[in-house]
């Protein structure tokens, strides 16, 4: 609860431009952890201490990128966001990466760029990789792929979400309506989670609640796309929350990232009253004339 209202109040005092600097602080320390602290995990995370969540983050950053004013800034978040996102080798953060680059095109043509700069940014991981070493065999066959060797398919989709997933259908099923409780598909009792926040939801609390947070999330990509010409970043925002859900269970436990979803429902509520008042200077307007 304590959560609840005092994010709420944070939501109405942050700028666009106070968010992107914050989170842009937080994408940068994944680069300090990946060259001055290298393990052989691989994988690198930073403030964000998880590289799945940290790779949310770049992501969910690297949307709020086109909210902002200044083209010479918006174009060095894109290229700190996507390579520190990269530094995650979240496979999640690489598909919403493409995913919003080709929703970007129907702002601007000229947002082709970034997979221009794309180039550029996978140079710098390899100056990367070959000076502290970045020891992920994901980077390592990604390499080979562009070497045009021979990789390994088996240990691409090692890990596969898909395959976590299925381990719970069963359950679900056998208790629909009530769920199991907390913790028994978020992994706090001990227990393998089930890297789905959709999933965990109805397993844990049933099919009312689910079907309630479904009703929020499709809230929000509605009024997303409401305001997608004057707040494109929006619905590229909600996308990234959406997919990453997909492959996270701790929407309630990570209170940064549902600050990330409360930040997007006020942007809505605000575009909501902007344009009332709009409507009521301009319907105030007519009436003076007329008078």
């Amino acid at each position: 609860m304590i959560f609840l209202i005092c994010c709420y109040e944070l939501t109405k005092k942050v700028t666009n431009l106070e968010l992107f600097l914050f989170i842009l602080f937080g994408a940068l320390t994944i680069g300090y952890d990946a060259i001055f602290v290298p393990t052989d995990f691989g994988r690198y995370s930073g403030f964000y201490i998880n590289p799945n969540v940290a790779g949310f983050m770049c992501i969910y950053g690297y949307s709020l990128v086109y909210s902002l004013k200044n083209s010479s800034l918006k174009l060095f978040g894109q290229f700190v966001f996507t390579l520190m996102g990269l530094l995650t080798f979240s496979r999640t953060f690489i598909v919403i990466w493409l995913m919003l680059n080709l929703i970007s095109l129907r702002i601007s043509i000229k947002n082709i760029r970034i997979f221009g700069v794309g180039f550029l940014i996978f140079s710098v991981l390899i100056i990367i990789d070959e000076t502290v070493g970045l020891n992920n065999p994901r980077f390592d066959q990604l390499m080979g792929i562009v070497k045009n060797e021979q990789v390994s398919v088996e240990e691409i989709n090692e890990d596969n979400r898909a395959d976590t997933w299925a381990e719970f259908y069963d359950a679900i099923f056998q208790k629909p309506i009530f769920g199991y409780g907390y913790g028994k598909f978020s992994g706090k009792l001990g227990a393998k989670g089930t890297h789905n926040t959709y999933l965990m939801i109805v397993g844990e609390a049933g099919i009312i609640p689910f079907f309630l947070f479904l009703a929020y999330i499709s809230y929000l990509f509605y009024w997303s796309i409401y305001y997608f010409k004057e707040k494109p970043n929006l619905i590229m925002q909600t996308i990234a929350l959406a997919m990453f859900l997909l492959a996270n269970h701790n929407f309630f436990t990570f209170y940064f990232v549902s600050f990330t979803a409360m930040w997007i429902q006020y942007q809505i509520y605000a575009s909501k009253q902007a344009l009332v008042l709009d409507n009521e200077q301009n319907y105030d307007t007519v009436e003076k004339r007329l008078s």
